[in-house]
């Protein structure tokens, strides 16, 4: 990445954030700038995708599909006002 200009990526697992933390932890210790977040789908249609903008977008992200989790319900097509998210909606 850095070779080719590039310093910041983002990693968005589909309805999870397993990876997220070994990506950041490696990425920075490379020298990048790496940045988290959550692709929201139902099945295969992608609702929105959630980016965080630190560690408390982190903590909302999934504090949100926990809560969905729990009431077992699905994604809704736009997403809840997040305080610390970049939001992306599909066309």
């Amino acid at each position: 990445m850095l070779a080719g200009g590039y310093d910041t990526a983002v990693l968005t697992d589909i309805n999870n954030s397993s990876g997220s933390l070994d990506f950041i932890k490696l990425g920075r210790a490379a020298g990048l700038n790496l940045l988290a977040g959550m692709e929201f789908r139902n099945d295969d249609q992608l609702c929105f995708v959630a980016i965080a903008k630190n560690e408390c977008g982190f903590r909302e992200i999934n504090e949100y599909r926990t809560k969905l989790n729990m009431e077992n319900r699905a994604i809704p097509e736009r997403a809840p006002e997040f305080e610390e998210v970049f939001v992306i909606y599909p066309f």
